[in-house]
Order: structure tokens, then sequence, then C-alpha cells
């Protein structure tokens, strides 16, 4: 089975970063590493990273400074040794324990595939549903559809490492819209895509 690396930036996030947290941990297939990156918080979300962390031998703190979340993600990826990549921030969290273990089959079952993406819902502040995420089911035409919308839910998507190495890291010129950058980016170097019919995660 393919080892999955998830990284969080976390900053002042505290509110949201249990949730975030707890849904990693609670995965039937645990991550090869969860890296949470805290630049400084000043809300208690280091001290609830580092007790986290404590807990979970695959989980590790780097507190350090950094120049934002784009700066914090790549060098999450760039130091990231499983098979596939993601990363989940820390107002985001995996709707059931059973995400990792769907999106890690569905690589081991399609070799050739590069990308795995499924379905997400947004959710309020206190957690409650407003609506599902819109999102493109058919993973032959995304290329072409990425020139009109996004239609992925960041959170939900998960890529090889060899497509990072291909590709390189996100770009911080695009801080509010990097995944989508990063999306066109996979496009265009002819990254494979595979869908999955499933919710995988909440924003």
């Amino acid at each position: 089975m393919v080892s999955i690396s998830i990284v969080t930036p976390s900053f002042n996030q505290r509110a949201f970063l249990d949730a975030c947290l707890e849904s990693v941990a609670a995965q039937r297939v645990q991550p090869r590493e969860h890296v949470i990156y805290d630049p400084g918080s000043s809300d208690g979300s280091r001290d609830a990273a580092a007790a986290y962390a404590d807990r979970h031998d695959w989980a590790t703190l780097v507190a350090e400074p950094d120049d934002g979340q784009v700066d914090a993600i790549n060098r999450g990826l760039a130091a990231a040794t499983g098979d596939v990549l993601t990363w989940l921030n820390s107002d985001d969290s995996y709707v059931d324990d059973r995400v990792l273990e769907t999106v890690a089959a569905a690589f081991d079952a399609n070799p050739d595939v590069d990308v795995v993406y499924g379905g997400g819902e947004y959710v309020s502040p206190e957690g409650k549903k407003l609506k599902n995420a819109f999102v493109h089911r058919d993973p032959e035409a995304l290329p072409n559809l990425l020139h009109n919308s996004i239609g992925i839910l960041q959170p939900a998507l998960f890529f090889r490492r060899s497509l990072f190495e291909t590709v390189g890291g996100l770009n911080p010129f695009y801080n509010l819209s990097l995944d989508y950058d990063y999306w066109v980016r996979f496009a265009k170097a002819g990254a494979r895509w595979h869908h999955v019919d499933r919710l995988f995660a909440r924003a």
C-alpha cells in the first residue's frame, strides 16, 4: 500500500486546529508522516500541535519562522518521504476515518494515475454543513475544464511525490489561488487524474 505524507501549515487557527488534527489521528490507515509547521502562533495552536506530535510517532511539529503558508507547504512537500503527498490546512479536516485508506487503495489500484481527488463540503465555523463543494467528476475532461473553473476542493486531492518532483512546489505569487495554479501546472505536465465518487474533506 502506498504511504501518504500530510503537511499542515498552522498559524493562529486554534479554533479549528483540533478538528483538523483529530481527523488525521482517527484514520484507519495512518499517514507515513504528518508535519505541522507553526511559525509562532500566539493563540495556543503551537502547544496543541506539540501535544498532538507527542501522542503520535508519525506526527512532527516544526516550530520555526517561515515566509507564509506557501513557504511552509513547500518546505513540507520537499521534505516528505511518502509515496503520495497532500496538504491539509489547519481549518480543514477529513470527513471520516476511511479517507486515507480509500485514497491509498485508489493509487494502488491505478498505478498509472498521478492524482486522486474526491468530493468535499463547506462547513460553517461551528462545523455545520453549508453545501457540497463543486467538483468536476470527469477526470479525462479535467485539463480542459480547468480553463474555466477549478472544480476541485484542495484538501480532497492527493498526488504522487513523483509529480511534485516534476512540477516543483507551489508558486508564492498565487497566495490566494495557489491550488488552482498548481492543478493547472499538473495538467500542463500531463498528469493523469482519477476521481473517487466519495466525500473526502471539509473546508
